[in-house]
């Protein structure tokens, strides 16, 4: 590797120069993995474009790296050198989003630098995601507070970013009927429609959960 590696933490990889080694000894930059593993020279040093390598990379917004070599280029008066690191997907569409249950939704991730692929984990029920497109649909089958992750990869490796979603319960429809009877001595209950249809509703007859036998008036409430 060399001596004096000097580092620069870029999408999980570490990026660095030595002053010495490299294949003329004039130093290198370099490449490896966060646990130390995967090195690589990503550029050698070997005097047209510099020697021994100093000071620390310099990053600028673009994920470009900066540097300079005090000897080598002409007239072997030190260079300055930029080197373009493979960039990951920087996603770029809404991560905030409000809906409600039973709503259709559509949503495109987006992200930069040409992704191939892109995938969603966690996603309510009723949502799916197509890998090749980026595009999420389909109808929510569930309310609540919803972080789902985003990715999206090209061949520098993948970027990621989370979306929340908040999808309100729907707001339904309780109807009540067969409200009206004749006395016979057996137990009076009244119908329920809901819609949504299939929502559970408990029913009371003046608090009480047991349909009326007795002749009367009974106020019925349906909770939901």
């Amino acid at each position: 590797m060399g001596l004096n590696p000097s580092r620069v933490d870029l999408f999980k990889a570490l990026y660095g120069v030595t002053q010495l080694g490299g294949a003329a000894n004039f130093g290198a930059l370099f490449k490896l993995a966060t646990d130390g593993s995967n090195y690589a020279v990503a550029v050698n040093f070997i005097g047209n474009n510099g020697k021994y390598a100093g000071g620390t990379l310099a990053l600028d917004q673009n994920g470009d790296f900066y540097g300079f070599t005090p000897n080598g280029g002409q007239p072997n008066s030190g260079t300055v050198y930029c080197f373009g690191a493979a960039k990951v997907p920087r996603i770029t569409s809404a991560l905030f989003i409000g809906a409600n249950y039973g709503q259709n939704f559509n949503y495109q991730i987006t992200a930069t630098l040409n992704p191939t692929s892109f995938d969603a984990t966690g996603l309510p029920p009723g949502l799916t995601i197509n890998n090749s497109t980026g595009a999420i649909s389909g109808t929510f089958g569930a309310a609540g507070n919803f972080a789902v992750l985003l990715s999206a990869t090209n061949a520098a490796g993948t970027g990621n970013a989370t979306l929340s979603l908040g999808v309100s319960p729907a707001q339904a429809t309780v109807t009540l009927g067969q409200l009206s009877y004749g006395y016979d001595g057996t137990p009076k209950p009244v119908s329920v429609t809901t819609a949504p249809a299939g929502i559970s509703v408990a029913l009371r007859y003046n608090s009480s959960a047991t349909p009326p036998t007795n002749a009367g008036s009974y106020a019925v409430v349906a909770d939901h």
